[in-house]
């Protein structure tokens, strides 16, 4: 019983969820949600889809008849790359906003593309105002200066922590 226990706790989502006013306001008939995390540190693969699982399914429970449009980074690398795949098996619309060193990656093929500024963090201002909830799986500097961002305009946060595995 005890190692159940112990098995359960460590695969269940650990998600803090703040609800801010924009989540809550139902008017909206497209939902965006901007996603961040790791893109090129090794992680717990398995560990971040269930946690992107877990966010993508209290955002469809919230929002069951709103399109929803997942918004990333476009790479496919990474978390971005997982939100990307879990968006397009439900059916929901994608969007990449990235700058330009984007296109030394594999891309992901976004239905709507957004390129700004020549380097990595010139595009956040854009990402960080354009959502109305952001869901955010572990991630280094850029993701937790996005998520602080968002966190400042009131809008609706889902965070998992999830750790950098040793290269």
């Amino acid at each position: 019983m005890l190692k159940f226990l112990h098995n359960w706790l460590q695969t269940r989502p650990k998600s803090h969820f703040s609800i801010g006013e924009k989540m809550t306001d139902q008017t909206n008939k497209v939902i965006r949600v901007g996603v961040m995390g790791f893109s090129s540190k090794p992680f717990d693969r398995d560990l971040a889809n269930r946690y992107l699982e877990d966010a993508f399914d209290k955002i469809a429970k919230i929002f069951p008849d709103r399109e929803i449009v997942i918004v990333s980074g476009l790479t496919f690398i990474g978390i971005p790359a997982l939100a990307y795949a879990h968006a397009t098996i439900r059916g929901w619309q994608t969007e990449g906003i990235a700058c330009k060193k984007a296109h030394d990656y594999p891309k992901f093929p976004c239905n709507t593309v957004i390129i700004i500024g020549d380097e990595w963090g010139e595009e956040s201002e854009e990402f960080t105002s354009s959502c109305h909830v952001y869901v955010r799986v572990g991630g280094g500097p850029q993701s937790f200066r996005e998520i602080e961002a968002a966190r400042k305009r009131n809008v609706s946060i889902l965070e998992y922590d999830l750790d950098q595995l040793p290269a």
